[in-house]
C-alpha cells in the first residue's frame, strides 16, 4: 500500500512538474511577439485554465501535506504572480475618490447597438449609459451613425445627446455609405482638445488617434486604439459557441482548425498595431499619457504588455476579480483597457454591465500627481 502510495505521488507530481512548465510558457508567452513564434498566443489565452489546473495541484498537496511539492507549486505561482495579478487582481473601493480626479470611460459600442435614434420616449440605451455615466472623457470604438436614414442614430442626433462634452473628435474609418453608414473612432471631452493625429495601422476597419488635451493647464496625451479583431465569421463563432455547450471530438476538429486558422494572422496584425501605438507613446513629448481602447487581445499578450510598456493598467492596480469586458459566444475574456502613465493614479477601475453592445464599459478615476 506504501508502495502505491509513493508511486503515485511521483507520477502526480511528474504531471505537475509539467503542469507547472506550461504555466510558466503562458505566464512569460507575452514576451514573444506572435510574427517569431505563432504558438505563444494560443499558450497565453489559456492561462487562466493552466492556472486553475495549478491551483488545484497546490490544493492537492496541500490537504496532504506534502511539503517539498507544495514548495515548488508555491514558488512557480510567485513567479507567475505579474501574470496573475494581471488576470485576477484584487482591490478593496476606495470609499471617497479625491478631488480633482476625472473620470475616463472607454466603450466598444458595437455601432450604438440597434443604432435607433435617442429620444426622451425611446432612448438608445447605449448613448444614455454614456449621458449617465458622467464622465469626464470617453473614448468609443466602434462608432457609428447613419445621414440617410431617419430611423437610424445620426451625428445630429449624436452631437445632441452628447452636447455635455464641447469637445470631440471623430476619426473614420470605413467610407461611408447608406447601408453601413459614418463608421469610426471617437473621443468626446469636458476638456479642451489641442490636436489630434492619426496613428497608421495596416487594417481596413481598425485605428488608432491620439489627442493632446489640456486639463486644468496639463498636457495629456489621450490614445484611442482599436486593434485587429479576431475576423471570426458569425457562423465560426456560433460553432465555437455551441462547443462550450457540448463537447465532441468531431466538434473540437472543426472549431480548431478554422480558429487556429483566423487567429494567427491576427495575432501577427496586432502585434505590429502595438509596436505602432508603442512607438507613439516612447515619442511623445507630454508628462502625461492615457491609453483606452480594445485591444481585443488577454491581459497576458505581446499586444497588451507591448502598449503597457512602462504605462500601469488601471484596472489591475485597482480593480477586482476577472474584469471580462467581452460577453458574447462564451469568449469570456479581458480585452478593453485603460492605460497610464505613472505619474497618475487610478481609483476603483471597474466594468459597467449592459449589454447592449458586445463589449462591456470600462471606467476608472485618474489623479494627475
Amino acid at each position: 500500500m506504501i508502495t502505491f502510495r509513493k508511486i503515485f505521488n511521483s507520477s502526480l507530481f511528474t504531471i505537475n512538474v509539467v503542469a507547472i512548465i506550461i504555466l510558466l510558457l503562458s505566464a512569460f508567452s507575452d514576451r514573444i511577439s506572435p510574427e517569431k513564434a505563432s504558438l505563444f498566443p494560443f499558450i497565453g489565452m489559456a492561462f487562466p485554465f493552466i492556472l486553475l489546473i495549478n491551483a488545484l495541484f497546490f490544493m492537492w498537496w496541500l490537504v496532504f501535506l506534502k511539503w517539498k511539492q507544495l514548495l515548488v507549486c508555491f514558488v512557480a505561482l510567485i513567479c507567475c504572480w505579474s501574470s496573475i495579478n494581471a488576470y485576477f487582481p484584487f482591490h478593496t473601493r476606495t470609499e471617497n475618490v479625491p478631488d480633482g480626479c476625472i473620470k475616463v470611460l472607454t466603450y466598444n459600442v458595437m455601432g450604438f447597438h440597434h443604432s435607433n435614434p435617442h429620444t426622451r420616449k425611446n432612448p438608445n440605451q447605449v448613448l444614455q449609459y454614456i449621458i449617465n455615466s458622467h464622465a469626464d472623457i470617453v473614448c468609443l470604438q466602434e462608432h457609428r451613425s447613419y445621414n440617410d436614414n431617419k430611423n437610424l442614430l445620426s451625428p445630429s442626433d449624436l452631437k445632441k445627446a452628447l452636447s455635455m462634452y464641447p469637445y470631440s473628435h471623430f476619426m473614420q474609418i470605413e467610407t461611408a455609405s447608406p447601408t453601413l453608414g459614418i463608421y469610426g473612432m471617437s473621443v468626446y471631452s469636458k476638456y479642451p482638445i489641442v490636436s489630434t493625429k492619426k496613428i497608421p495601422f495596416d487594417s481596413t476597419y481598425n485605428g488608432a488617434f491620439l489627442s493632446e488635451i489640456d486639463i486644468h493647464g496639463k498636457r495629456v496625451t489621450l490614445i484611442n486604439c482599436h486593434l485587429e479583431t479576431n475576423n471570426l465569421s458569425n457562423e465560426e463563432r456560433q460553432q465555437y459557441n455551441e462547443l462550450m455547450s457540448d463537447f465532441s471530438s468531431s466538434k473540437i476538429d472543426r472549431v480548431a482548425g478554422s480558429t487556429v486558422k483566423k487567429l494567427k494572422p491576427a495575432f501577427k496584425l496586432r502585434a505590429s498595431q502595438a509596436e505602432k501605438v508603442a512607438e507613439v507613446i516612447r515619442e511623445n513629448s507630454n508628462p502625461y499619457v492615457i491609453v483606452c481602447g480594445d485591444f481585443n487581445d488577454t491581459p497576458v499578450s505581446y499586444a497588451r504588455r507591448t502598449i503597457q510598456g512602462d504605462l500601469k493598467d488601471s484596472y489591475a492596480e485597482t480593480g477586482s476579480g476577472p474584469g471580462i469586458t467581452y460577453n458574447r459566444n462564451h469568449f469570456y475574456f479581458r480585452i478593453d483597457y485603460i492605460l497610464h502613465s505613472k505619474n497618475i493614479r487610478a481609483y476603483n477601475c471597474s466594468v459597467g454591465e449592459l449589454k447592449d453592445s458586445d463589449h462591456y464599459p470600462v471606467y476608472t478615476w485618474l489623479e494627475f500627481l
